[in-house]
């Protein structure tokens, strides 16, 4: 089996592991050009770029009747419609590719060309929040249930037929990026779990829109007023936007300082709600003991 992975942020990395350890002959990585970070705005490698860096040595012992590092190629192309990047692509003739959390859109060219298609694994149960930002909406709106669900992708957003699906009850309390690696791990174990009956044929692919499954749903991406906290609303939601919003784009509100003219922003990185009867009024800041 010759593969091709997809993938850049660190919810791809535990299935790249996955893969890394099995059998099957890894030829090359796809993922997200290097991009400017932090304050400094220094351009700083995709997750799924820094894992194969750091841990270069060590993955050459763990497969070296296998593959070499050396020889896996890694793509950070601007997209994927050029004739350079189908053509590099045919000329790898890859078996099946493997997306997780890439973030560009697969071509039908190039999802053509391996003959057991293109799997995408996505953190939600499909067809419920298809779009990026499914963990952080599960999340916002107090789902009780999130999972993830192994795709057969096609030329449209997350509409392809469902491959495989797990189920996770939400922790209590847990934020966005706690739920992601969760998640991460889960769809990592069920890809390699379902892989030899998919390719043997012996899992059908079904459609999402089938009688007794829920209605398709979208999620947006998230700017930075979201995160701004409306203290009018209930304790609950408040609690789980902050939640929700942890990673990107954070939670913040502001406060009136007496004498200055700017009001000053306080950022909220965690909360817990409590069912105690509230003794003053939302948004005012109080000592505890």
């Amino acid at each position: 089996m010759k593969l091709i992975f997809m993938g850049t942020s660190s919810f791809a990395v535990p299935s790249l592991k996955k893969i890394l350890k099995n059998k099957s002959e890894l030829k090359a990585v796809f993922t997200r050009p290097d991009a400017p970070k932090g304050r400094g705005l220094q351009k700083s490698s995709s997750a799924v770029k820094s894992f194969l860096e750091k841990n270069k040595k060590e993955l050459q012992q763990q497969n070296k009747n296998n593959f070499s590092l050396n020889k896996l190629e890694i793509f950070q192309p601007e997209n994927l419609r050029s004739a350079e990047n189908i053509k590099a692509l045919k000329k790898i003739n890859p078996d099946l590719i493997i997306v997780a959390a890439y973030g560009l859109i697969i071509p039908s060219e190039i999802l053509a060309i391996p003959r057991f298609g293109c799997l995408n694994i996505h953190p939600s149960l499909l067809p419920k929040y298809r779009g990026p930002s499914p963990i952080q909406t599960a999340i916002l709106n107090q789902e009780i249930y999130t999972g993830v669900t192994i795709i057969k992708l096609n030329s449209q957003l997350d509409t392809g037929d469902i491959i495989a699906q797990q189920k996770l009850k939400i922790p209590m309390g847990i934020n966005a990026p706690q739920l992601e690696n969760k998640l991460a791990v889960m769809g990592s174990n069920l890809l390699i779990k379902i892989l030899p009956d998919y390719l043997t044929g012996k899992l059908k692919p079904r459609k999402q829109t089938s009688p007794g499954q829920p209605k398709p749903s979208y999620t947006k991406l998230f700017e930075k007023k979201d995160g701004l906290i409306n203290w009018k609303r209930p304790a609950k939601e408040i609690a789980a936007q902050i939640r929700a919003l942890a990673l990107w784009p954070g939670t913040y509100t502001f406060l009136k300082i007496p004498g200055e003219k700017n009001k000053l922003r306080i950022d909220i990185v965690s909360a817990q709600f409590s069912s105690d009867p509230a003794k003053h009024p939302p948004g005012l800041i109080f000592l505890t003991k």
